[in-house]
This record gives structure tokens, sequence and C-alpha cells, in this order.
């Protein structure tokens, strides 16, 4: 028997980097399957903008890491005693570069759509590369670094450090010819003010050429050939292109995820295992929050009274549960464990005993991950709910076969492959 209380740590990459609406922790176990069919991007990764960005920025630091060594010692007295690896590493270099593409690009376009939008929005008055305003709380965690940064790896768009571009995006990368060194010798010395002084206020006034190179990268998208074959062609990821075109196409006539699946098993036969896995595991902890999210709605009542309102087939559901542990692809680690605890904690012999079942799996996990319990069970056997219901009726919207709720990363593959027509 797997020993809940072993678990190894949420990866948190999953997360993104941003709160999540996870009580129950389910996103360790789809995501783990998502990553059969899409193995490289995350619910986060919807934008192609932001991947240009990190590639541009992972370009632009070896030019500046090249002006920064050749002229050290012009910089040595400047630094006061700190470290000159971490003072012009890349991670700092990165924080303040994105803080630059997002000042201006708004500027010039009254808008910004990667992250951060809200503080670049209130700070754009008088535009500042800073440590002390960031664009976001803890920036490089949050922003594009955060968020797209392992995609890329996964992608071979970045080596397998993340540190550098990988040799074959070195070679394709339009900005080696299209884009001077001379071009950024603004921006490098507005980044290089900020890295020694903390900040740097920056104008887009006497900059046209650098400025509207800043703009096109965002709204050109100069390496969109890098970038199709990177994202659309990732190692290990054989039915990602296919799949794709095929999403994109059937999602425009059916925003059915589940007819998408069903579908999906006939149109990619050596992945219908995965496919199917994939239904499997939807029926199950999809139906399982959703009864989760219905109980919200009984704060103060007995769990007989919520059981008396669910409408729920318990001998379908007991199918559902016994073909969720039948699932025998996970990879070792938290989704296996945590897919094995919810297999043999659901109790499917009455429905009582379901919402029991449900809020005890509920708190064990919260325990686990050092959460607030949304829902625990008095010891006079009525619900408390920390939480306000989501939804105005208390419904099952979805059951065994019916409804959808996670899309194990196909909506940011439609995203980006529509971002690359």
């Amino acid at each position: 028997m797997v020993d809940y209380f072993n678990f190894t740590k949420e990866d948190p990459e999953l997360l993104g980097g941003v709160s999540v609406r996870d009580p129950l922790g389910l996103q360790v176990i789809w995501s783990a399957l998502g990553r059969r069919i899409i193995p490289h991007l995350t619910e986060q990764t919807t934008r192609v903008e932001g991947f240009q960005v990190l590639a541009t920025i992972f370009h632009l630091y070896e030019k500046f890491k090249d002006r920064i060594d050749r002229d050290f010692e012009e910089y040595r007295p400047l630094l006061k005693g700190r470290s000159a690896k971490q003072t012009f590493g890349l991670q700092n270099f990165f924080f303040f570069a994105e803080q630059a593409f997002a000042y201006i690009y708004f500027r010039q376009e009254g808008k910004w759509n990667l992250p951060g939008q809200r503080q670049v929005v209130a700070f754009a008055p008088e535009p500042m590369l800073s440590e002390k305003r960031p664009i976001l709380r803890a920036q490089l965690s949050n922003g594009i670094w955060g968020l797209y940064r392992g995609a890329a790896i996964r992608a071979s768009l970045l080596n397998e450090t993340g540190q550098y571009l990988s040799g074959e995006s070195v070679q394709a990368m339009v900005l080696n010819e299209e884009y001077t060194r001379r071009s950024w010798g603004d921006l490098f010395e507005y980044i290089r003010t900020a890295m020694l002084e903390g900040e740097c206020a920056i104008s887009t006034n006497g900059h046209a050429t650098l400025v509207q190179m800043m703009v096109d990268i965002i709204n050109k998208i100069p390496d969109r050939k890098l970038l199709r074959e990177k994202l659309l062609n990732p190692p290990d990821g054989d039915i990602v292109r296919p799949l794709a075109e095929f999403s994109s196409d059937f999602l425009r006539e059916n925003n059915d995820l589940r007819a998408l699946f069903s579908r999906g098993k006939k149109e990619f036969p050596a992945q219908a295992s995965h496919f199917d896995n994939v239904e499997k595991c939807e029926d199950f902890i999809g139906s399982i929050e959703s009864v989760f999210e219905c109980l919200l709605h009984f704060n103060g009542q007995k769990v007989s009274a919520a059981a008396r309102h669910l409408e729920l087939d318990l001998a379908r559901f007991e199918r559902v549960r016994e073909a969720f542990n039948g699932i025998d692809s996970w990879l070792p680690g938290l989704p296996s464990q945590r897919s094995a605890y919810l297999g043999r904690t659901i109790d499917t012999s009455s429905m009582i005993a379901l919402i029991e079942s449900v809020v005890r799996a509920h708190t064990e996990i919260a325990d686990f991950r050092g959460a607030a319990k949304w829902i625990m069970i008095g010891d006079d056997g009525r619900l408390v709910c920390e939480t306000e219901p989501f939804t105005s009726q208390p419904e099952l919207r979805i059951t065994p076969g019916k409804g959808w709720r996670y899309d194990y990363y196909i909506s940011p593959l439609v995203s980006i492959y529509r971002g690359l027509k």
C-alpha cells in the first residue's frame, strides 16, 4: 500500500508560479497524462510572444556578456565589493530586460499581454527598471522566466541547463542577421545601470530604432520559423504538430474536449492508449472535483442533507473508479502516489460514504501541502465550509461520461499553433 504521507514534493512548475485553485491536488494527476501527449507545454505557456521574448533576451545576454567581459575593468570599481557573477548574471539581466520590453511595448502599443500587465499599466507613466518595483511579485518566478523557460528547455529552444540557447537555436535565430550589436547599445546601458544601481529610469525619446525593434520582435515574431520547429516538433512529441492541426480545426467546429479526445483515439491510433487514459482520468477526477464544489453550498448542513441532494449513479462511479485504478502509465513519484491514494480513498458504497471520503481526501491532501482546508466535517456531522461556492446552484457539472474540466494541455497547444501560423 502507498504511504500517502511519504509523497514527494509538488512540482512548482505545474503551478506556474501563480495561485491555482486545486483543493484536491488533482493537477499533478491530469498534467502527468497530458505530458504523455504534449510533453513540453504548461497551462501558462499560451502565447508565442512569451517564447519570442524569452529567446530574444537569452540572445541579447550573450552579446551583453561579451561586452561586460571586454570592458570589465571599467565596471569593477562600480561593483563596490559585490560579485560580478551575480551582478551581471543571466537572471539579473533577464529581470531588467523583461521590464524594458514591457514598458517600451506598452508605451508604443498601449497594451502588454504577457505577465505583469497590471503593474506595467500602473507604472507606465514613470517607467523604470527597478529591483524594488518589479512588474510582478516574485517576477522571475511569475514572469516569462518562470512560466516559459521550462517549456523552452523541454522543446530544445534552450539547452538542457536552461542557461543558454540551444546550438540549433543560436544558428537559426533571425536576430543574428537582422539586428546589429550597435542597435542594442542603449538598452544595454539601461540594464547595466539598473544592475549596478538597482534602478534606472528609461525613456523612448531619441531611441526610435531601438523602440521599433523591440515592438517588432513582439508583433512580428521574427523567429517564427525557429519557434514553429521547436514548439511543434519537441523531443518525444511525435504527434504534437498533427495533434495541434487536428485540435485547432476540431475545436473551431465543436468546442468539446470529450469529443476531441474520443476522436483522437481514431486519428492517432499509436497513441490511442494515452487518449483512453485521459478519458478514464477525467471521468474520475472531474467527477470528484464536481462533488467537492457542490458541497460548498451545504455549509452548516448535515452530510445526509448534501447526500440527498446529489444525483449521481454510484454504480457507474464505481466502474469509473475501477477504470481509473487500471491506468498503468503513471511515472514514478507524486502523480503515481496521488492517483493511487485517491483511487483507494474514494468510497462509492453510498452517497454519504462518497461525501465523507472526498472531504477526507481533501483534508489529508491539504495537510500534506500545508494548505488551508476548504471543507471539514464537524463532530456533529455538519459540513464546515471556509470557502464560498463557485457556482450559483449546487449542481454536479461533471459526472462520469458527462462534462469535462481539464484540458491536458490542448488549449496552450492550440494557442501556440494558431499564433505560429
